[in-house]
């Protein structure tokens, strides 16, 4: 480990060093003041826009405009000091500093780095994971017991907060640890070609995560329940059976405990698929008919949420937009591109794996550890390319959404599904107005607007 002088000096001749930094600054620049700038000035308009005169109220409209202003100043704020504390901490040596820090640990817990490198490595993933937890835990609290609370969508307790945030942390850890010592395992055994079986790897990890996460590590977060008989489930389910959808469980998450945001999706591979609604997806009447057949903590925490919710129609409307997605077969195409990119990049990073001045110029002139080397390829070296790609597959989502939107049109569901949007945009408080290039860069969904006009385009066709 170089003291912090003989790093300073090293780092001043480091182009590669200060040619990343200087990608990374750009992207921050352009993403984060530009672009974040212009939708801050799209919430300038005042008025309901015509398209929805007369469904969203004068009051709920300047109420969205405030949420989605705020949310954007605080995004610009966080993301500001985020960029600045981590560029002045990768200048300082903070990598190299850590890495010496976690082979002291790996070393005092009798797993010395030399002959335990994948523990070595696990040590440095934890110990920088909990400093990153510690210092993003106070933005987290603000966001959640100021901003969500000041609009009405925060209903956690802060003991519930904690809890939380204690079992998000220990299943990221245990997950990344998995992961990361399956990569460096294959990545030690393929030898000098290991990029495709890094990405076989890979493929299969994504495989077994979307398999096992809705059944074991959701609900470690979220209650689960059967939506109970009644007409909401016979009429989901008639939609599911009209389409030959395999629908084989419909459950119903009890958000409402959480916050009052709603949202619906399926998901399952094969025939084995599943349907979920937030519990905040159903209007006050339906609300009342399924939570009379739930525990009573969860009937008393719905009865605290945000009136608002969505009406039978509507809630069917959003599932045929849904199944339009299964219909299109967007899930596994969506699938198909991101494993053709990760094969693309994980080629990449074994091409820049051997470059020693990656290394050197990072602050290890006399180690050359795996992990760091992912850390700098993938998140500084390669990050313009993660950068396109994002929006690449954005606009293919935004794509994806349209070609759904159309699905629920053809199936006479094209009214409902408009006044389901607009119930659900209300219910959000979501901004309807944004600038078009920071839409296009950050929004997976088309803007209601455009959705609303296309849909009855559609319907005139």
């Amino acid at each position: 480990m170089e003291s912090l002088g003989v790093w300073m000096e090293t780092v001043k001749e480091a182009p590669l060093f200060w040619g990343s930094l200087g990608l990374t600054t750009s992207i921050w620049l352009l993403d984060s003041l530009y672009l974040t700038g212009r939708e801050r000035a799209a919430c300038r308009r005042m008025s309901v826009p015509a398209p929805l005169a007369g469904r969203v109220s004068q009051e709920d409209f300047d109420s969205a405009r405030e949420y989605r202003y705020e949310s954007l100043s605080f995004s610009l704020l966080k993301s500001s000091s985020d960029f600045i504390v981590s560029t002045g901490l990768l200048i300082a040596g903070f990598m190299p500093f850590s890495w010496h820090l976690s082979g002291q640990v790996s070393e005092a817990l009798g797993l010395p780095p030399a002959t335990h490198p994948i523990c070595h490595s696990i040590v440095f993933m934890t110990l920088t994971s909990l400093f990153d937890f510690v210092s993003d835990l106070p933005w987290r609290i603000y966001e959640t017991f100021s901003l969500e609370a000041r609009h009405g969508f925060n209903k956690q307790t802060p003991a519930f907060f904690l809890k939380d945030q204690i079992k998000m942390l220990g299943v990221n850890l245990a997950l990344v640890s998995l992961l990361l010592s399956a990569f460096l395992k294959v990545i030690e055994w393929a030898g000098d070609n290991f990029f495709f079986y890094l990405w076989l790897t890979a493929t299969a990890s994504s495989v077994v995560l979307v398999l096992v996460y809705h059944d074991f590590i959701a609900p470690l977060f979220d209650t689960y329940t059967e939506l109970p008989h009644g007409d909401l489930r016979t009429a989901i389910e008639a939609l599911a059976s009209s389409l030959k959808f395999p629908l084989t469980k419909l459950y119903l998450v009890h958000n409402s405990v959480r916050n009052s945001h709603s949202n619906a999706y399926f998901y399952g591979w094969g025939s084995n698929k599943r349907i979920v609604l937030f519990d905040t997806l159903l209007d006050a009447k339906l609300r009342e008919q399924v939570t009379s057949e739930t525990e009573g903590a969860v009937a008393e925490a719905d009865d605290q949420a945000k009136a608002g919710g969505c009406s039978i129609p509507q809630i069917v409307a959003v599932l045929a937009h849904e199944l339009g997605h299964w219909q299109h077969g967007h899930v596994y195409k969506t699938f198909l591109l991101q494993q053709l990119y990760f094969c693309g990049i994980f080629y990449l990073f074994q091409r820049l794996y051997g470059v020693d001045a990656i290394f050197e110029q990072f602050g290890f002139a006399n180690e050359r550890p795996t992990l760091i080397a992912m850390t700098i390829i993938f998140g500084y070296i390669l990050s313009p390319l993660n950068t396109i790609w994002s929006i690449v597959l954005t606009a293919f989502t935004r794509r994806a959404e349209f070609e759904a939107d159309a699905f629920a049109v053809k199936l006479g569901q094209g009214e409902a599904l408009c006044e389901g949007l607009i119930k659900l945009s209300a219910d959000n408080k979501s901004y309807p107005v944004h600038d078009w290039l920071y839409s296009a860069v950050h929004h997976s969904h088309p803007p209601i607007l455009q959705r609303l006009a296309a849909i009855r385009s559609k319907k005139q066709q």
